[in-house]
């Protein structure tokens, strides 16, 4: 049992027949152990991967069943209030950041992967002596990070990216370009009309879509995730569980 200090140095200097690699501590002293499961990794020889944002985009004519996008929906919202708090999630969930797996046209949703680049703590950049940005305050965070599941939730729905539908021109600037506010806006007038297309999914998206928790908007606040569990992962999970088999 060997506890893991530099996680990148050890799944770089691994060698091949090795299976457990250590474990790492987490909070409340907590142990993970990792493994490395070479069946988990689909071959490259046949595989590729796509992004969320391509699918919608309707690359190579790909397109995820309704149960798909639901389960989807499910892990996306389920991922968000796991890693919101923790280095691997950085930023928002986007569709672009989205990846998957693919072998021809099956699309391996239930292991979505984030991409992103974590920044070395040993390296120096010219980024160390620029003024640092201001952090978001919790209640922009929450709010943010909520409506940007919200966005994913209606464009799984619909299966069309924000970007694409109609009623977004209506709050585009003069010149046509969008502003910070301009999918925010969108997505609260597309939330209305998602009755008339997923009466079940409806409800979790308007509580993505609008702040409503009576609670702290604050991710470390225990309570929120309870309340966000409950309006939003849960109800998706009941309905993936009903789903005739």
């Amino acid at each position: 049992m060997i506890e893991i200090q530099d996680l990148c140095s050890k799944l770089c200097n691994c060698a091949q027949d090795v299976t457990y690699l250590g474990f790492l501590t987490g909070d409340e002293q907590q142990s993970h152990d990792l493994w490395k499961d070479g069946e988990q990794q689909p071959p490259s020889q046949t595989t590729s991967l796509i992004s969320l944002e391509s699918l919608l985009m309707g690359q190579d004519g790909l397109r995820l069943s309704r149960f798909e996008r639901f389960k989807l929906a499910s892990i996306l919202a389920s991922t968000l209030l796991q890693l919101q708090t923790t280095p691997w999630l950085v930023g928002d969930l986007e569709k672009r950041k989205i990846m998957f797996y693919r072998q021809g046209s099956k699309v391996l949703i239930d292991r979505p992967y984030m991409n992103f680049s974590f920044r070395s703590t040993k390296a120096k950049t010219c980024e160390d002596s620029t003024v640092p940005t201001a952090p978001r305050s919790n209640l922009i965070a929450v709010k943010t990070s909520l409506s940007n599941l919200g966005i994913l939730l209606l464009e799984l729905c619909y299966w069309q990216t924000i970007e694409s539908i109609e009623l977004r021109k209506g709050y585009l600037e003069p010149n046509g370009q969008p502003n910070q506010f301009t999918n925010y806006m969108a997505a609260q007038e597309w939330a209305q009309l998602v009755d008339e297309e997923e009466p079940e999914l409806a409800p979790v998206i308007r509580s993505c879509c609008s702040y409503s928790f009576p609670v702290k908007a604050d991710w470390s606040d225990k309570r929120l995730v309870q309340a966000a569990y409950a309006s939003i992962v849960e109800p998706l999970e009941k309905i993936i569980n009903k789903w005739p088999t």
